[in-house]
């Protein structure tokens, strides 16, 4: 078809070319799909609410019923809250209910998942420099870093960069082996990340980064298509779409009641209990799966 045909199992003759290609027309294919509701999503955000009628309702009213009906039609419904609000917590509630599973089968995939959602997630909301500046330009630098590492080649990144993620990484280790170790007590060294960075230092991480994403990305499909690999669909259901919520929300609708900037009591309880409740329910989820299975998964092909 127009995207092309699945990747081979066996394709020793790959043109690292043609893979971007062929995954450019799925991420284009996509985003034209994203653009479509996001223009809708944008025309149905100013019918569901009205600031003024929230404000008449009353914050006791808004608190209680989240659906307010006003009466100068008596048909539709309004939101008390705006539609990008209301999207950011269902998205939340949908990652813990996404990320709870990918916690039991592999928690190398969980954790830098859960590590990149998270924040951006609860700092998300329309673009708004002069009310919320922090989390306007932190949301807009999460998302120009994970464009820029996509679509632009590497040869091109280490140019505009200046370096590379192998030497970025190196020195970085060197300074932690060299800087940090020697003054900790001997005592305390068992708490530091050692093993977490003898693996940055190993350049399996550094190499990822230096390499092409977008090939890398039609090599996960490959082996999706092949071995039934789990990169490819987690990067599919879970991130791509994750990078979409943010451009809908930040870039496409209407900046409602957006409130001062800074990180205010609400966002960090919310940031405690989505952290929580993930491990909460990766443990009893874990568990459950090994008291019910001798086996467990077995081995999982990446």
């Amino acid at each position: 078809g127009a995207l092309g045909p699945p990747p081979k199992c066996i394709d020793p003759a790959l043109d690292p070319t043609d893979a971007r290609r062929t995954v450019v027309k799925w991420l284009a294919a996509g985003g034209l799909g994203g653009t479509i509701v996001a223009l809708v999503l944008r025309q149905f955000a100013f019918r569901v609410f009205d600031a003024k009628d929230a404000e008449k309702a009353g914050p006791d009213q808004a608190n209680s019923d989240p659906l307010l009906k006003p009466d100068r039609k008596g048909k539709s419904v309004r939101l008390s809250i705006p539609l990008w609000d209301a999207i950011c917590c269902s998205s939340a509630m949908a990652a813990v209910y996404l990320l709870a599973p990918v916690t039991i089968y592999s928690w190398a995939l969980a954790m830098p998942l859960t590590t990149l959602l998270v924040p951006p997630l609860l700092a998300i909301h329309p673009f708004d420099l002069r009310r919320a500046p922090f989390s306007t330009l932190f949301s807009a630098a999460f998302l120009a870093v994970n464009l820029f590492f996509f679509l632009v080649p590497p040869n091109q990144r280490a140019q505009l960069l200046g370096f590379t993620a192998n030497e970025a990484a190196q020195s970085a280790t060197a300074y932690y082996f060299t800087q940090i170790v020697p003054i900790v007590p001997a005592e305390a060294r068992k708490f530091l990340p050692t093993s977490l960075m003898e693996w940055i230092k190993r350049g399996e991480l550094a190499a990822m980064f230096d390499s092409d994403l977008l090939v890398r990305f039609y090599e996960a499909a490959r082996d999706y298509n092949c071995i039934g690999g789990l990169l490819f669909p987690a990067v599919c259901c879970i991130y791509l779409p994750f990078i979409m919520l943010l451009i809908i929300v930040g870039l496409v609708l209407p900046a409602q009641n957006v409130e001062e900037g800074g990180l205010t009591i609400r966002q960090l309880r919310l940031f405690c209990l989505l952290v929580l409740g993930l491990v909460a329910a990766a443990v009893v989820g874990g568990v459950y799966w090994r008291s019910h299975s001798s086996s467990g998964l077995g081995t999982l092909e990446w």
